[in-house]
C-alpha cells in the first residue's frame, strides 16, 4: 500500500470528524461499483480505482502510479475472502488489503479487454472479454465452454442469477450456463418470426433475473424477457413505442431487480438523463442530480435499502426508505455520491 494512500486516509478520517463532511475525491466516469459486507463502495472509474466507506468518504485512491496495468476500469466484483476483482482495458486486477496483482493473456485470458466481471458461488471467478467469458480456476484463467455459436464474441455484462446459475450478455445473443451439462443459448435469426422465437435484438448489452428467475435483456431498442415458453418484447417501431409508451429511453445499458421485485432500468442517452422503474406494469421515471445531468447509467446495483448508480458523472444513490412506494415526482431522490462532469471516453 502507497504511503500517500495511508496519509490521506487519516487525513480524510480527521477533517470528517472535525467538518461533519463528506471527503471524495472525483471518480467520474464511473463505470460500475460493488459495495463489501462492510460497506465499503468499491468503484470501477476511467481515472483508476476509488474506495469509498459507507459515508462517501474516500479512503483509498489507486491508479497507474500505484500499480495498476491502466487507469480504465470497466467493471467490479466482490468475492469471498474480502477479494475485489476488477476488469480493465489492459486486463483483470485482483484488490486485496490494498494489494495489486495483475491477470492478462499471459495468465490464460483470451483477450486483454475486459468489459464485465462476476462472482458466482458455484463457478467462482468469471469475465466477460472482447473473446468469449473465462473463469479462474486456481491461479490462471481458462476459456468457459458455453456452446455459443459465437462463443468468442463480445461479452457485454454477466449476471449471476439466485441458483449461482451465470448469464451472459453478447453482442450476438444470450446464453446461460450452470455446468457443462446445463447450458442454454438464446438467438434470433434476424429473419425468424414471430419475434417471440427471441429478444428483440441479439446485441445484448445487460442481463438481470426477476423473482421467477426469468431473464430480461436490455438493448439500444428497447427490452425483452423470457417467460419460460417464448420471448415478450417491449420494442420501439417507427410509428412510436410500442408495449412500453412510460419508458424514458429505448437505449438500455443496464437492468437490476431489487429485493422488492422492481425493474430499475437505466439508459445511455445523455440527453435524456435518468432512470425508468416498472413494477407490476406501471412505470415510473426517476430524474437523477439537482444540478446536472447524469449523462449515461453505465450499471445499476441493489445494495440493502439502496440503488447504486455508476454513471458518466460519478456515483449516486436512491433511498430515503422509499423504494417501491415514494412519490418519484415529489421527492428528491438523486442523492450525489463523487464525481465531477466530463465528457463520456470512448472504450
Amino acid at each position: 500500500m502507497k504511503l500517500r494512500n495511508v496519509s490521506y486516509c487519516l487525513f480524510s478520517v480527521i477533517l470528517a470528524a472535525i467538518c461533519g463532511s463528506t471527503i471524495a475525491y472525483s471518480s467520474s466516469p464511473v463505470k460500475d461499483i460493488a459495495i463489501d459486507a462492510e460497506g465499503r463502495v468499491y468503484a470501477a472509474t476511467w481515472s483508476g480505482i476509488t474506495v469509498y466507506d459507507k459515508y462517501g468518504n474516500t479512503l483509498f485512491r489507486f491508479t497507474e502510479a500505484d500499480g495498476l496495468p491502466t487507469n480504465n476500469l470497466t467493471s467490479v466484483c466482490v468475492a469471498p475472502d474480502n477479494i475485489v476483482w476488477f476488469g480493465s482495458t489492459n486486463g483483470i486486477i485482483r484488490f486485496r488489503n490494498g494489494k495489486i496483482s495483475t491477470y492478462t493473456v499471459h495468465n490464460g485470458l483470451n483477450d486483454n479487454l475486459i468489459y464485465s466481471v462476476a462472482y458466482s458461488p458455484t463457478l467462482g471467478l468469471l469475465a466477460g472479454t472482447e473473446r468469449g467469458v473465462c473463469r479462474l480456476a486456481g491461479n490462471r484463467f481458462e476459456p468457459l465452454d458455453d456452446e455459443h455459436e459465437f462463443a468468442r464474441r463480445r461479452v457485454y455484462d454477466i449476471h449471476i442469477d439466485q441458483r449461482g446459475t451465470a448469464w451472459f450478455a453478447k453482442e450476438a445473443g444470450l446464453s446461460r450456463y450452470a455446468n457443462k451439462q446445463d447450458r442454454t443459448v438464446f438467438r434470433r435469426d434476424t429473419l425468424q418470426f414471430p419475434v417471440e422465437s427471441g429478444p428483440v435484438r441479439n446485441e445484448i448489452f445487460c442481463v438481470a433475473t426477476d423473482q421467477q428467475n426469468r431473464p430480461w435483456v436490455g438493448t439500444r431498442t428497447g427490452i425483452s424477457f423470457f417467460d419460460g415458453r417464448k420471448w415478450r418484447s417491449f420494442v420501439e417501431t417507427p410509428q412510436g413505442p410500442m408495449g412500453f409508451p412510460e419508458l424514458l429511453n429505448p437505449y438500455v445499458t443496464s437492468l437490476c431487480f431489487s429485493a422488492d421485485g422492481q425493474l430499475w432500468i437505466g439508459h445511455g442517452n445523455a440527453e435524456k438523463g435518468g432512470i425508468t422503474v416498472m413494477k407490476k406494469g406501471s412505470w415510473r421515471h426517476v430524474p437523477i442530480g439537482r444540478d446536472s445531468d447524469a449523462g449515461s447509467i453505465y450499471k445499476i446495483r441493489s445494495y440493502g435499502d439502496r440503488i447504486w448508480l455508476a454513471t458518466t458523472n460519478g456515483i449516486y444513490w436512491i433511498a430515503d426508505g422509499g423504494l417501491g412506494t415514494a412519490d418519484f415526482s415529489n421527492r428528491p431522490m438523486g442523492h450525489k455520491f463523487a464525481g465531477n462532469p466530463e465528457p463520456e471516453p470512448a472504450p
